[in-house]
């Protein structure tokens, strides 16, 4: 029974606290499950890979023409904002709809009166709407460009250019404005369709005044020998190269031309040109302003993967964004080329686009419009705002601010690169270079490395004057008395009559380094024949022809030290390429693989020597494959001698001096040439023209071997593959 006293819960109350209860508990979920964004953000590192990054904007709002009260969106082409109110290009439906601050129609306007009659817009594809509310549209389809005032009123129509200065266009052209831009002054800027001379201007009375931005036509080595050895007749008949076209402009307050190249993206795929047509823009960045194309992507003309830009945006403190058609995404670029964010990508959901095709911002808002009918408004994360801070404070000189951001970026995400550089830009102009070093370091930003670097030896030098200054002498001196009392000359006789009253034999037979040996096969006397045939290679490098002759005729050379100089040469290129200053070095020194860069030496000279004994087996050759091994060995001495001081010395020099490690390896490389050649001349007993065709031949030999090891392997992988195939298919049977 019900003790007595309590009260019984009505039945009828049940249902509505088990609502009340779940209702609770949904919203204690909500609150504590993170948004779910439909796409991935991410950055690139130095060396071109996609890194992951903190989202840095959200998908808030998905509009259609419906949502805004307006009828359905048709095929809409561009957008612009101007102070609180938002503009429309509907092209399939010829006209403007203006929308208030809460994306609500306000206006369409579809008509003008032209003179005596009411005219419409014939599929305009681009529109620029001034601060004073003059409306510039690209009316494409009627091939003029239509200027009204804020109230939709005529102001002009501007024609076809051709017609007045037919010498500046195509024969048989036909204007037919696509995107169009108005600077300060009033000068507009008019992408033409099908025009490839660049981008047209006009001044503010409509007439035409030339052409900026004109693209270059760029041509392989190989399309231009083919061009030259063609016939008239044949040049005829070949493709047309012509200068590809731009997609979309966009011209910021102070004049200065956003522009984006249509089709596949390439380095200079983003411009920013002044007014007279000179891409003024800065790609400093670790990887090129042309979006997913930065990394390996497929250039099949019938599965082309690189992004496509459609649409640019100038922004604030030098920030430019550029929506991508291929992908969906939107790039963000600061004002030195430097990837800060990517968000978007293709689809159905919130944030995704099907047929992305204009971009613009409203304050530190952008929205996306899609051809498909909708806009989408994306609002900046904490981590968007926190860069867009951080660059606002270097623009203005606020260095020290400026640090304290960027090193809360780099908790927020250690993969921003650009955050350690901009800690490193603040530090290096409040003179803590040092620091600056570290944190340009860390950021892989090595031409900012080296200026801190520069500004650190400077001062390093004037504090540590006299110290260097003495250092200097000192060396000079010891040098000089080492020359003047013949120090090594004693030495290596000292050393000499040491290693003979050590080792030296009775009846003695053979004589190396100075010490007579008796038993030849002991490996005391290897290893100092070994030794004896080293330093001999100090003399073939300077005394090539006779050095040669006597390695092959007089046996000054062995099969061991030739082995020795091989392995000093592997291990001096490993040497080179894992220790050379960071400033030189852009490789991902935690990840060589010392197989593979020993590979890179070892299999060159044995295919070398391979095909060079194959060859001159058939050619009169004097020498055996013996022979060509120990030549081809001594030859790689220069590369030994000059790679390791020259890794070593990288340490003390700045990126401007960089042209002295360039010509040291040069220098190497030349030299061993040069001596390969003659090695190869003095041990076949060859002239000059046939070493010459010889050497050619064998590297043509080595390319058809190194073509037919590639088949083979191309081969037995799928073979495995179809016995794999096979195998999957008889086991799941």
């Amino acid at each position: 029974m019900r003790p007595s006293g309590t009260k019984m819960t009505p039945v009828y109350l049940l249902p509505v606290l088990v609502l009340g209860l779940l209702i609770f508990l949904s919203a204690a979920v909500l609150a504590v499950e993170p948004l779910v964004v439909p796409y991935e953000s991410y950055t690139y590192d130095f060396w071109g890979w996609p890194v992951p990054a903190p989202q840095a904007y959200l998908p808030v709002r998905m509009m259609t023409g419906l949502d805004m009260g307006a009828e359905p969106l048709s095929n809409p082409q561009d957008i612009t904002v101007v102070g609180d109110r938002i503009y429309i290009l509907d092209t399939g439906k010829h006209r403007i709809i203006e929308l208030d601050e809460n994306f609500q129609f306000v206006r369409a306007i579809t008509q003008f009166q032209n003179g005596d009659v009411v005219d419409k817009f014939g599929s305009p594809e681009g529109f620029f709407v001034t601060q004073d509310g003059t409306f510039y549209i690209a009316d494409t389809a009627k091939e003029r460009v239509v200027i009204l005032d804020n109230d939709g009123n005529l102001i002009d129509l501007i024609t076809s250019p051709h017609v007045d200065y037919p010498d500046f266009f195509p024969d048989r052209f036909v204007f037919r404005p696509r995107k169009i831009g108005v600077d300060y002054v009033g000068r507009i800027y008019v992408i033409a369709q099908d025009l490839y001379d660049g981008i047209v201007v006009l001044n503010n009375d409509g007439e035409f005044t030339g052409f900026v931005g004109a693209p270059k036509v760029k041509r392989s080595a190989l399309e231009l020998f083919w061009s030259y050895i063609q016939s008239d007749e044949q040049r005829k008949r070949s493709q047309l190269y012509l200068p590809i076209e731009y997609a979309s402009i966009d011209v910021d307050r102070e004049g200065f031309i956003y522009a984006v190249v249509a089709g596949p993206a390439e380095d200079e795929a983003l411009k920013k040109l002044n007014p007279a047509g000179m891409d003024i823009i800065t790609r400093s960045g670790f990887v090129p302003m042309r979006g997913d194309s930065a990394v390996r992507f497929d250039k099949d003309e019938e599965n082309d993967t690189r992004s496509r830009f459609v649409d640019v945006i100038g922004r604030e403190w030098g920030m430019v964004s550029v929506l991508d058609r291929q992908r969906g995404r939107i790039f963000t670029y600061d004002g030195q080329g430097n990837l800060l964010y990517v968000f978007g990508g293709i689809g159905d959901a919130i944030g995704l686009f099907t047929r992305p095709q204009a971009i613009t911002t409203r304050g530190d808002q952008i929205l996306v419009l899609d051809a498909d009918g909708r806009l989408t408004l994306f609002e900046p994360t904490n981590y968007a705002r926190l860069i867009h801070s951080a660059l606002e404070y270097y623009d203005g000189g606020h260095y020290k601010r400026s640090t304290e951001i960027w090193q809360e970026l780099t908790r927020i995400n250690p993969n921003l690169d650009l955050a350690h550089t901009g800690i490193g830009r603040a530090l290096f102009y409040d003179g803590h270079y040092e620091e600056a070093m570290t944190s340009f370091r860390h950021g892989q930003n090595r031409s900012g490395y080296s200026q801190a670097y520069a500004k650190y030896r400077q001062y390093w030098v004037n504090d540590h004057f006299r110290w260097v200054a003495w250092s200097i002498i000192l060396f000079f001196l010891i040098v000089y008395l080492i020359a003047k009392y013949h120090v090594l000359g004693r030495l290596k006789r000292a050393i000499g009559r040491r290693i003979v009253k050590s080792w030296a034999e009775s009846a003695a037979t053979a004589t190396y380094m100075g010490v007579p040996i008796r038993d030849t096969r002991t490996f005391k006397a290897l290893f100092l024949r070994t030794l004896d045939a080293l330093r001999y290679a100090l003399h073939v490098i300077f005394h090539p022809f006779d050095g040669f002759w006597d390695l092959k005729y007089e046996k000054r050379g062995t099969v061991g030290a030739a082995n020795v100089l091989l392995l000093l040469t592997i291990l001096a290129w490993v040497f080179m390429r894992q220790y050379t200053a960071f400033i030189f070095n852009k490789l991902q020194v935690q990840y060589v693989n010392i197989y593979s860069e020993a590979s890179s030496i070892l299999i060159p000279v044995l295919l070398w020597c391979t095909c060079n004994w194959a060859l001159t087996t058939l050619m009169e050759g004097k020498g055996t494959f013996k022979d060509i091994y120990i030549a081809t060995a001594y030859a790689l001495t220069p590369l030994i001698l000059i790679f390791v001081p020259v890794t070593l010395i990288s340490h003390f020099l700045i990126e401007i001096e960089g042209s002295f490690i360039a010509l040291a390896i040069w220098i190497a490389l030349v030299w061993m040439a040069g001596l390969l050649f003659v090695g190869t001349m003095v041990t076949h007993e060859y002239s000059g023209v046939k070493t010459i065709l010889t050497s050619i031949s064998t590297i043509a030999g080595i390319a058809i071997v190194l073509f037919i090891m590639l088949l083979f392997t191309s081969l037995v992988s799928q073979v495995i593959g179809f016995v794999y195939k096979l195998y999957i298919e008889i086991a799941f049977r």
